[in-house]
């Protein structure tokens, strides 16, 4: 697969290798493996990402980014390992 990237915002990047979702523009990057199945769900401000085990993240996303995220949760969830 090859690597997919979008913004949320002008100080958060999140890129999808086909293993692993890495969020950067916080003080460390997040990563969270595929096999832990990360869903990315957009609200009125906030992005959330939530794995079936570990923490979750959520941050603020600008507006003009809405469909690019959109198309970015389908990807990744698209590349959910099979069960």
């Amino acid at each position: 697969m090859e690597t997919h990237e979008v913004w949320a915002n002008p100080t958060t990047l999140l890129t999808l290798d086909g293993r692993v979702l890495e969020v950067f523009g916080f003080t460390d990057a997040q990563r969270f493996h595929l096999a832990f199945r990360p869903v990315l769900q957009r609200s009125k401000k906030l992005v959330t990402i939530t794995p079936e085990s570990g923490p979750q993240l959520s941050f603020f996303y600008d507006r003009e980014n809405a469909d690019r995220l959109d198309a970015f949760a389908r990807l990744l969830e698209a590349a959910h390992p099979p069960r």
